[in-house]
């Protein structure tokens, strides 16, 4: 109720200290806020407006520090004028401060709807907080009113009466009036006015004008909570705890208005994170649930295993037969092995027994995974139950810098195996190829797992994999066939892949570094060597 009209009253009385004193400075160090500085001539007063939507407010700092930085100069004419009067708008929401020279208007409107005017003398209007380049130089007059008060009509019920009515006491007051005068249990307050008779429309009237009187004669402010909504107030209200008195109203809305930013603040960080943590969440129970199935990754690996030693068992491996093969498992039974008809039985055999090997390490992987996603998803449901709890706003900060910036990691990549980490090829005769997945990805293949005397490859002119070979010398000299295979397959997994022909860059890993501050995936080569090559991946090669 911070922009209720006896807010305004009360704050009036409050403020009439600054009376004959003097404006030496006036700033806004944020949005829709300006600052005035009041000088007694021994002592400084800060009056603070904000036309902050739901915190609209005005206030004073005792003690306040001017920033160094972030802060503007507004309405230098007012420096040195000094105030006359303050004065609020019978029946309006609006407060005027009169100066020699100038005035001040304060519209402390909900809804958004508040405006701070400062004019001259003649009602010119020099500033505006809010549309300020469409009223400046207009007399103030041409403004169009807010009007708070309604005539009553055959449609307002007693409560519309109270809120709406010359008495404006706003929807908490008017209930609170409600409840004090036994209008609350049967719902009398729903009662068209105009069906009371001249007596009780009289006797309303007259507790009406006793409850005004009441708002206006305390000297203590409450700020009051109802479930997790504070509200500042003039008196205790029904259904409502007292969180905090004040001496002061100045106090108690400045704290109120505080405490509005805050929850603002609170409502947008858990807006960001809930959603997001509720789906790592998700994805999370989901891939535990896959890892808790190592025996499914067991079983495929000893299913293609078997697969390959049947088919090396044939007196024919080298042949070539297409689509599958009926064959007997070592228990005499049936088996059905799919083939690819364009290699012979030797390769496919081959290619099942690395099918078993990484089947193999993904339980593996799977295995170590699984406590660390437990722990993982612990650590996301406490963040999710704080959030859902908490009243501070440092609780909620502390765990959006821990989640909101990154995605949530399943498991460290240094605990991941290799073939799940890049691409991988064995080239023969011992060499093996690395190829990253994404930017991020190449950095941590280049900078992090690649050795100085690896070889290095990346396609020339375009977005691409890094690439690296390890095996053979340590001088980085890689038999022809290696190398072209390698550089086929770089080329492959670049902005080339299409092309007829590439050239395909390499050299050792040594040569290779980053600059400080470079975007993912890019590095410069001290040295390097080109090669023309043909984007593939050699059949036998195939991931």
């Amino acid at each position: 109720m911070l922009q209720n009209y006896y807010t305004l009253l009360k704050l009036k009385q409050e403020l009439s200290h600054l009376i004959g004193t003097k404006v030496i400075q006036s700033f806004s160090q944020e949005k829709d806020t300006i600052t005035f500085d009041f000088f007694d001539g021994n002592k400084e007063t800060f009056l603070h407006f904000t036309i902050i939507p739901f915190s609209s407010a005005l206030f004073i700092y005792d003690n306040m520090i001017r920033a160094k930085s972030n802060s503007v100069d507004l309405c230098k004419e007012l420096l040195g004028d000094h105030l006359q009067d303050i004065r609020v708008v019978e029946k309006e929401r609006i407060i005027e401060l009169i100066f020699i020279n100038h005035k001040i208007i304060y519209h402390i409107f909900g809804a958004g709807n508040a405006n701070f005017f400062f004019c001259n003398k003649k009602n010119k209007i020099l500033f505006a907080l809010n549309n300020s380049q469409n009223v400046i130089g207009i007399d103030y007059k041409e403004i169009e009113k807010y009007t708070t008060t309604n005539k009553i009509d055959n449609n307002f019920t007693i409560i519309d009466y109270l809120t709406k009515s010359n008495f404006i006491f706003g929807k908490f007051y008017a209930m609170e009036f409600c409840y004090k005068n036994e209008l609350v249990q049967n719902q009398d307050y729903n009662k068209f006015f105009n069906d009371l008779s001249q007596a009780e429309k009289d006797e309303l009237h007259k507790k009406a004008q006793e409850f005004t009187e009441y708002l206006l004669e305390q000297n203590q402010f409450y700020i009051l909570k109802n479930h997790n909504t504070k509200i500042f107030s003039l008196i205790p209200l029904a259904n409502y705890e007292i969180v905090k008195t004040f001496d002061s109203i100045s106090a108690a809305i400045k704290y109120q208005c505080v405490q509005n930013i805050i929850e603002r603040r609170k409502s947008e960080i858990i807006k960001e994170l809930l959603p997001k943590l509720k789906r790592d969440e998700r994805k999370i129970l989901k891939t535990i649930e896959i890892c808790c199935n190592i025996n499914e990754s067991l079983e495929r690996a000893n299913k293609y295993k078997i697969f390959a030693e049947l088919l090396l068992s044939q007196p024919n491996p080298k042949q070539k037969i297409p689509d599958q093969i009926e064959l007997q498992n070592w228990n005499n039974e049936k088996t059905i092995i799919p083939l690819d008809g364009k290699f012979t039985l030797l390769d496919n055999a081959d290619k099942y027994y690395k099918k078993s090997r990484k089947s193999i390490a993904e339980a593996s992987y799977r295995e170590k995974r699984l406590p660390l996603l437990k722990a993982k998803l612990e650590q996301i449901q406490n963040a999710i139950e704080t959030i859902n709890s908490t009243e501070y706003i440092n609780e909620l900060e502390k765990i959006k810098k821990e989640f909101i910036k990154k995605s949530i990691v399943i498991m460290q990549n240094e605990e991941r195996p290799i073939a799940t980490k890049f691409r991988t090829f064995e080239l023969g005769d011992g060499y093996m190829l690395y190829v990253g997945k994404n930017s991020a990805n190449n950095d941590e293949l280049t900078m992090g797992f690649a050795k100085p005397n690896d070889v290095w490859l990346h396609a020339k002119g375009v977005g691409g994999s890094h690439c690296v070979v390890r095996g053979g010398p340590s001088d980085g000299k890689l038999p022809k066939l290696i190398l072209t295979k390698a550089a086929e397959i770089c080329a492959y997994y670049s902005g080339a892949k299409n092309s007829s022909y590439t050239p395909v860059t390499y050299t050792q890993k040594k040569y290779v570094s980053k600059p400080k501050g470079a975007k993912q995936g890019l590095v410069v080569l001290q040295k390097s060597t080109t090669i023309m090559v043909e984007p593939k991946i050699p059949e036998k090669l195939a991931e």
